[in-house]
C-alpha cells in the first residue's frame, strides 16, 4: 500500500510548492462581483450533499477499482486471462457515462443519480458475492463501468447548478472529494478485508452507495 501513499504525499507537496511560488492575482478594476475562493464559499448548505456524496462515492467506488481483479482471481478462481477481459469490460462500458446528459434531461437529475448509484451498487454485490461466476462479473462489469460514469458525470452537472458563479471551482471541488475518497478508501477497506474478506466490503460499500442516494440533487439539472 506504500506506493499509494507515496503518490497522495507527493500530490501534497507539489499542492504546497505551488501555493508557494506562484504568484497571486489582483483583482482586476470592476470585478466586485468576483467570489471570492475561501473556504465558506465551497462549504454551504447547497454544496453539502454534493461534496459528501463524491467523498462517499469515491470511497465505495475504491473498492471495485482497486480489489475487483484480485477478489476474482483469489476468491472465484479465475484465470489472468479472464480478469484481463473482465478490464477490457469495464472500460467499454464505461463509454455508456455519455448518456448522462440525455438521462438527467429525460428523467431528472435526482432521479439518474439514483438509479446510477442503485445499478453501481448492484455491480459490488454481484461481484462481491459471485466471483467464481463468468456472466456475474461481467454483468457487474458492464453496470460498473456505465453507472461510475454516470454518477461522476451528474455530480460534474450538478457541481456547475451549485457553484454557479465559479463553476470551475466548484467542478474542482467536487472532483478533488471524489478523488479522496478514492484514496483513503483502499487502505482502510483493505484493512476491514483483513478481518472480514473481501466479500463482507464489497456488500458494505454497496450499502454505502444505497446510502449516498439520500444525498441526490433536489434542485432541477436539466
Amino acid at each position: 500500500m506504500w506506493p499509494t501513499w507515496l503518490f497522495a504525499l507527493t500530490a501534497v507537496a507539489a499542492t504546497a510548492w505551488a501555493l508557494l511560488v506562484l504568484p497571486g492575482r489582483e483583482a482586476p478594476p470592476g470585478s466586485a462581483g468576483v467570489v471570492a475562493l475561501r473556504l465558506r464559499w465551497f462549504l454551504c448548505p447547497r454544496s453539502g450533499p454534493l461534496l459528501v456524496g463524491a467523498l462517499l462515492v469515491g470511497v465505495a467506488s475504491s473498492v471495485y477499482w482497486t480489489f475487483a481483479v484480485d477478489h476474482l482471481v483469489t476468491n472465484g478462481a479465475q484465470s489472468p486471462t479472464q480478469s484481463r477481459i473482465f478490464l477490457a469490460v469495464v472500460g467499454i462500458a464505461s463509454v455508456g457515462g455519455t448518456v448522462a446528459g440525455d438521462a438527467v434531461q429525460r428523467l431528472g437529475g435526482r432521479a439518474t443519480f439514483v438509479l446510477a448509484l442503485a445499478a453501481e451498487a448492484t455491480a459490488l454485490l454481484l461481484l462481491g458475492l459471485a466471483p467464481g461466476r463468468v456472466s456475474a462479473a461481467i454483468a457487474s462489469a458492464v453496470l460498473f463501468g456505465a453507472a461510475y460514469n454516470i454518477v461522476v458525470a451528474v455530480q460534474v452537472i450538478w457541481s456547475g447548478r451549485v457553484f454557479g458563479e465559479r463553476p470551475s471551482a466548484g467542478l474542482a471541488a467536487a472532483m478533488a472529494m471524489n478523488a479522496l475518497g478514492l484514496l483513503v478508501g483502499p487502505p482502510v477497506l483493505g484493512s476491514a478485508a483483513d478481518h472480514t474478506g473481501l466479500a463482507a466490503v464489497f456488500v458494505a460499500a454497496a450499502a454505502v452507495l444505497l446510502a449516498t442516494t439520500t444525498l441526490a440533487p433536489r434542485e432541477a439539472l436539466e
